[in-house]
């Protein structure tokens, strides 16, 4: 089946899915405050929905681009 213009979650932001990153915030949300102790809880709040969001706004704490962020976040511990 050909899609015309508009990509899966996944082809967009290859890596993990939301499911996978809902499923696994509390391990993920650990991981990042161990790797940047700056992180607040405010900057590692998950909103079901607005992960987006959240990416972007990690990208702007860290000074990282979405790639850099995303990848932070699939790396096992």
């Amino acid at each position: 089946m050909r899609s015309y213009g508009h990509a899966s979650p996944k082809e967009r932001f290859p890596g993990m899915t939301t499911l996978e990153l809902r499923a696994n915030w509390n391990d993920i949300r650990k991981k990042l405050r161990q790797k940047f102790p700056d992180l607040t809880d405010a900057d590692l709040r998950y909103v079901e929905g607005r992960e987006a969001e959240l990416i972007v706004h990690l990208q702007r704490v860290l000074c990282m681009t979405e790639e850099e962020v995303r990848r932070e976040m699939e790396q096992p511990q």
